[in-house]
């Protein structure tokens, strides 16, 4: 589940929407869609939230942490 993966990331970075916003030029509304899995990212803005993260796209792919049924 990516968009799990994107929020799991961006609160083990101690991150805010908002402050993942700034570092990573996506807006906090696109952020927010994406973590509630209303939207699908886009290569290019995957690439600039891991990036703001300091991760490898490949990352964001691995098995959650959380189960889900």
């Amino acid at each position: 589940m990516l968009y799990y993966k994107i929020k799991e990331a961006r609160i083990k970075h101690g991150l805010t929407q908002q402050h993942l916003s700034r570092l990573s030029g996506v807006s906090v509304s696109m952020i927010c869609a994406i973590e509630n899995n209303y939207r699908n990212p886009t290569v290019l803005v995957l690439h600039e939230l891991a990036k703001a993260m300091h991760l490898q796209i490949s990352e964001l792919y691995e098995e959650c942490s959380v189960p889900f049924y």
